[in-house]
């Protein structure tokens, strides 16, 4: 159970879309997702994308944000 101060310091992850642009990598755009484990891993399962699969500019994709 929160209490009070531990809830009101929550904040919700949101799912933004974006484009890729020249240099994005799937490790780059991964690191900027809010996690301290499995960044690249969570990045291809919500994109849909095979192990090792790179990315276009132009493309869109999914990223978690806070």
């Amino acid at each position: 159970t929160l209490d009070e101060r531990d809830a009101g310091a929550l904040r919700p992850l949101r799912l933004k879309i974006i484009r890729v642009r020249p240099g994005d990598t799937v490790r780059s755009l991964a690191e900027g997702m809010p996690f301290t484990d499995f960044r690249r891993e969570r990045f291809e399962v919500l994109n849909g994308l095979r192990r090792g699969e790179s990315l276009t500019p132009g493309r869109r994709v999914k990223v978690i944000a806070e």
